[in-house]
């Protein structure tokens, strides 16, 4: 019985040494003449029974190197590449026409420039005298949803995702945008004047896109859609640009670049002869990669207004990268 007892004890004890105890099949000496097990090496086995594996360590080792050697070419190649890449580049900046007038590559260029339609319909009508309270910092905000309660408007392109989800929206602040329609230098003097004017007229499309840029420079997108939609809502059809525009910043800012050209498309098709609604679109299409489009458009904003020189410039800023992008695709294929 007691070598019984024993002879459990030592089968136990063989059984946690296995069980904790690692190998290694491949050793190194060390600096300090220690040896000890190299696990990353190429010659190590997680098998080291397997006598097959073991017959074709050297061969595993030579594909090894030739895959260690295949990867260094091909790094080669490619720092190759992007040293032509930038050869062709600067060449072409530095040569090519469009690119020399351009003054600048398009990825320089601003292409989510605020842009607003102007239009008069004595705003300054709209408000009594300016009260003299900004300082305070309490001014009440013209809130859209509730001068007017609307839930849904054939006119607000309710079918696009981003006027749908409008609450889900963000956007980049649009600073000094009420500037373009207004001499009201502060921008919550003018969002306390266009409350005073809502709270009067709530059916106004001049209130409510005055309302709209207020909130575009506040870069609530939300609050701007729903100034937006009441705006488009009340229009004229020979108005509805100005919303439209609005609406298409919004969306562009918001990154729903595809809806926001949607939008600008309907603005061209009311307003054609402005060319503001062109240049928007132009610069959308640049964002959205479509070169020949954005080429069209900045073309059909320099026929209504030739002197349009920022238009100009990024004509041929479009030009120039499309022409880079066709010289490097040429160099990679």
């Amino acid at each position: 019985r007691r070598s019984f007892t024993f002879g459990i004890c030592v089968h136990v004890f063989l059984s946690f040494l296995a069980y904790y105890t690692e190998c290694s099949t491949h050793w190194v000496v060390t600096e300090d003449g220690k040896i000890q097990p190299q696990i990353d090496s190429v010659f190590s086995l997680r098998r080291p029974y397997d006598l097959l594996g073991l017959l074709a360590q050297e061969e595993r080792a030579v594909q090894v190197e030739e895959f260690k050697q295949q990867l260094l070419q091909r790094k080669q190649e490619i720092d190759w590449c992007e040293d032509q890449a930038s050869d062709v580049e600067q060449r072409l900046y530095s040569t090519d026409k469009d690119c020399l007038l351009a003054g600048q590559p398009l990825t320089d260029f601003d292409l989510y420039v605020s842009t607003v339609v102007p239009f008069d319909h004595k705003i300054q009508s709209h408000w009594e005298k300016i009260d003299q309270r900004a300082a305070r910092g309490d001014l009440p905000k013209p809130n859209c949803s509730r001068a007017l309660d609307l839930d849904f408007s054939m006119h607000a392109f309710e079918h696009l995702t981003g006027v749908r989800e409008r609450k889900n929206l963000t956007m980049t602040p649009e600073a000094g945008l009420h500037r373009a329609v207004s001499a009201i230098e502060g921008t919550e003097q003018f969002g306390y004047e266009v409350y005073k004017a809502m709270a009067k007229n709530n059916t106004s499309w001049v209130i409510f896109n005055l309302a709209a840029y207020y909130w575009r420079e506040q870069g609530d997108a939300a609050s701007a859609i729903e100034c937006v939609r009441r705006a488009l809502h009340f229009s004229p059809r020979e108005h509805k640009d100005v919303a439209l525009i609005s609406l298409g910043n919004v969306l562009h800012r918001a990154h729903l670049s595809e809806e926001a050209a949607i939008v600008v498309h309907a603005a061209v098709d009311t307003a054609p002869d402005n060319a503001i609604c062109h240049f928007t679109l132009g610069n959308i299409y640049a964002v959205l990669a479509d070169y020949n489009k954005s080429v069209v458009c900045f073309e059909n904003t320099l026929k209504v207004q030739p002197d349009f020189q920022n238009a100009r410039q990024r004509l041929h800023a479009v030009h120039c990268h499309s022409k880079l992008e066709i010289a490097l695709e040429a160099q990679h294929t």
